[in-house]
């Protein structure tokens, strides 16, 4: 890194009148300008590629990077030259072995010089019972194996040269999943949020494959569906591709009780509001059909024409109905709130650094809950981001207030680079436990980003710090995520598992690949706990 380098690329040797450009490589190596600039003294001032130089002097102005560094650029956007692996292939890294329904996912990452290897395939075979299959990426899924017994695999990188070093996984016991009821069976599902509407279980949806929202109600023993908005040219409701995140709360107490739906309209961008009072369906546009973006430095606050599709997520207290959204043009977290005279507006996050409050990206991911008076939002923040727009900092934090004057919100960091993960967020859940809330979410540590590796929880006002769940036999952790009292579900390698809040290992609940899933959920028909999610382009029940 600090002997005289040259660049070897064709067009750029080219465009330097024949001579491989000499790189900017001292002694003592530079960190931030060694090897990622021309040479100082080989392009000297006023010349047209001085400007990839690590320094310039005053007054030197520029109009074009130069015809050698646009020349690099195009050598690096070839294609690697079409030559056979010169070696043996080096062995797989990061193998695993994944428990499934009568087969195991073998999983593995391609060795550092995979370019140079030419890998044509992936040998992995069955240690007890010495088969033998090919595979050309991962996962590897093997299957007609037995629940319960254990099995371990052994892989190897090919090219024409031959096969490389063999790796031997961690053992691993397949274990059955559980059957699923239907609900819809032409609905992928891939938004959803779940409640309790005049005492029976309602499930409010968004279907990918039509564009439209969906209601389902469970009412004597049975599921009936219902088509609420989308694709419609009746009166209040849209005529667009609706399909975006959906949230559902429930005013009122018995017999009078309202339900409400909000929901994105994944074309015009903007957060839509359905309510049912018994008899008939009322539909309104919350936010984002504004004149214009309202800047986050204005104010009061007002409906702003910003993209308001990304999350959204309601909660009913005794002060009234509340939502709350992310404004993807800003990158902050907005609030309305439902008073006698129509909905007031607000900034809950994002927007400063004082009040402790943040101005990182905030509310990707988000979920509200009230409790009594009291309202807590939960939402990440992503700090920092890599040249190709990868988080590579992010928080979990925790908004909360007891009315409905945006004076009155509390702020608090729960996770994050300050309490050991790199990124804290991709998804995340919210419920309330027994007299008290509990929280989890995904993280990653700063070498396996951009992929989570662990489930964090914490109960608040209880815990100091997050604790983790160990998930590493089911796969990178995903959608969809969800918390109650009793168990955490989450998406484990694009499939459904289960932890439960004691010390055990997690489950396996359906082994079936979930197909762009985000949102699932929890719901207790006649005393039994059943998870709510899309498999198989069907909306099901899961029995916990």
């Amino acid at each position: 890194m600090t002997s005289p380098l040259l660049w070897s690329g064709e067009l750029a040797t080219r465009a330097n009148n024949g001579a491989k450009p000499k790189l900017y490589s001292p002694r003592p190596y530079e960190d931030g300008s060694s090897v990622t600039h021309l040479d100082e003294d080989t392009f000297s001032p006023g010349s047209p590629n001085a400007v990839m130089t690590p320094v310039l002097d005053p007054g030197e102005i520029f109009h074009s990077p130069g015809p050698v560094a646009l020349a690099m650029l195009e050598d690096m956007l070839r294609k690697p030259p079409a030559n056979n692996a010169q070696t043996l292939p080096t062995k797989p890294i990061n193998v695993k072995a994944l428990v499934g329904d009568k087969y195991a996912l073998v999983t593995f990452d391609s060795p550092t010089c995979r370019r140079i290897d030419r890998i044509t395939g992936y040998n992995v075979t069955i240690d007890q019972t010495g088969e033998e299959q090919v595979f050309t990426s991962s996962p590897a899924r093997i299957t007609g194996l037995k629940n319960g017994q254990s099995y371990s695999f052994t892989i190897t990188a090919e090219n024409i040269n031959g096969k490389s070093e063999a790796v031997t996984t961690n053992s691993v016991k397949p274990q059955a999943g559980v059957s699923t009821i239907t609900i819809d069976q032409n609905s992928n599902a891939r938004f959803l949020a779940t409640g309790t509407y005049k005492s029976e279980p309602v499930v409010a949806y968004s279907d990918s494959t039509s564009g439209n929202l969906k209601l389902a109600t469970y009412s004597r023993k049975k599921w009936s569906t219902a088509i609420i908005d989308g694709n419609s040219t009746s009166s209040g409701k849209s005529d667009r591709n609706l399909a975006g995140p959906v949230s559902l709360c429930v005013t009122g107490t018995k017999t009078k009780q309202s339900l409400h739906l909000f929901y994105t309209d994944m074309e015009n961008k903007d957060l839509r509001h359905a309510a049912f009072d018994g008899k008939k369906w009322k539909y309104e546009i919350i936010d984002g059909d504004g004149d214009a973006i309202q800047n986050y430095k204005e104010s009061p606050r007002r409906k702003t024409a910003s993209d308001v599709s990304i999350s959204n997520s309601c909660a009913v207290t005794t002060d009234g109905l509340q939502v709350f959204y992310r404004d993807e043009s800003q990158g902050i977290l907005l609030g309305a709130t439902l008073t006698k005279t129509g909905w007031i507006y607000e900034i809950v996050d994002g927007d400063r650094q004082t009040e402790g409050r943040s101005t990182g990206d905030v509310g990707f991911s988000l979920k509200a809950l009230a409790v009594g008076k009291s309202i807590y939002v939960l939402y990440d923040s992503v700090l920092t981001l890599s040249s190709n727009d990868i988080a590579t900092q992010g928080e979990i934090r925790l908004a909360r207030r007891n009315s409905i004057f945006p004076e009155d919100w509390q702020y608090s960091t729960l996770d994050g680079p300050d309490y050991g993960v790199a990124v804290a967020g991709y998804r995340l859940a919210l419920a309330q436990s027994g007299k008290k809330v509990a929280a989890t979410w995904l993280s990653a540590n700063g070498n396996r980003l951009p992929n989570p590796d662990q489930i964090r929880y914490l109960v608040i006002d209880e815990d100091e710090s997050p604790g983790s769940r160990e998930v590493d036999n089911y796969g990178t952790p995903g959608s969809p995520l969800v918390i109650d009292d009793k168990s955490i579900l989450f998406g484990c390698e694009k499939r459904l598992c289960a932890a439960s809040n004691s010390s055990t290992n997690p489950k396996l609940m359906n082994g079936a690949i979930l197909d762009g899933v985000k949102d699932g959920a929890i719901v207790t028909i006649n005393k039994v706990r059943y998870a709510v999610t899309s498999i198989n382009k069907k909306l099901v029940l899961i029995k916990l």
